[in-house]
């Protein structure tokens, strides 16, 4: 797909310098056109022009209340973290397409999960260490972002929950309520099990959608309806009856990694 034909309109507005926006807009394009590509349907409240500001206070975030002209996105970063602003953007854009009216640690994972396959695809196209244009050598290159997150959750966790981490994980996220504030730390563990999923069964993106459609309480089923209470227990047997037969498998695959 022609990065330069993205179906999304992207507004990237973090710095007064156009320039500096301007070096991220094909990384974002890209982003947008893989995602629509992977999940092979649209975002659930359709396709809006997304306007990008920095937020150093409280991004990165999808600003509420939503909108009906357009979708805001805060993100936080410095001016050369091209590898960082890739990996938020990505997280927020997986949002769009489960339903940003709704959200619970399963979502967040799965979205956290979309900005590490962005990360991982990218280091892949600049072959580990070849910087985008305009960046030259400033920023932080897609391999050695990687590298330091993974680094820096694994001293989080001590060697038996690593070795365990499967049964590790599904006690802790058991032990979570699903309409309070979720733990970042379980999120990535779990966003990291699914990655090795979503990476050698592309067809599992195709999952997203019904990721949204399977909460409770579910997000307002007349897509004009903005309002939501954001956060919703996730239902995995509603999941698993609501997708498609060919993805009961795929789904089955998941929830063994994480929950059953």
């Amino acid at each position: 797909m022609n990065i330069t034909e993205t179906i999304w309109k992207i507004n990237i507005s973090l710095w007064t310098e156009q320039y500096l926006n301007d070096r991220l807009q094909p990384l974002f394009d890209r982003i947008a056109d893989e995602m629509e590509e992977q999940v092979g349907s649209h975002p659930v409240l359709g396709f809006k022009p997304i306007d990008i500001r920095l937020d150093a206070q409280f991004g990165p975030t999808l600003y509420w209340p939503l909108q009906k002209g357009q979708y805001r996105l805060g993100l936080k970063l410095g001016k050369d973290e091209y590898a960082k602003a890739v990996m938020q953007f990505a997280h927020a854009l997986c949002h769009l397409y489960i339903d940003p009216r709704v959200n619970n640690w399963f979502i967040e994972s799965i979205c956290q999960m979309t900005g590490y396959f962005f990360l991982d695809l990218f280091a892949d196209l600049y072959n580990g260490y070849e910087v985008p244009v305009g960046f030259e050598d400033k920023g932080q290159s897609f391999s050695d972002y990687y590298k330091e997150r993974i680094k820096a959750l694994y001293k989080q966790i001590d060697l038996v929950q690593h070795q365990h981490s499967s049964d590790w994980i599904k006690q802790e996220v058991r032990s979570l309520v699903c309409d309070k504030k979720w733990n970042a730390l379980i999120n990535d563990m779990v966003a990291l099990e699914l990655l090795k999923l979503f990476k050698t069964k592309p067809v599992m993106w195709q999952i997203i959608p019904f990721i949204g459609l399977s909460t409770s309480p579910l997000p307002p089923r007349d897509k004009r309806n903005l309002s939501s209470t954001n956060l919703a227990c996730p239902d995995f047997e509603m999941l698993k009856e609501i997708v498609p037969i060919e993805f009961k498998a795929h789904v089955e695959a998941i929830l063994e990694r994480v929950w059953e």
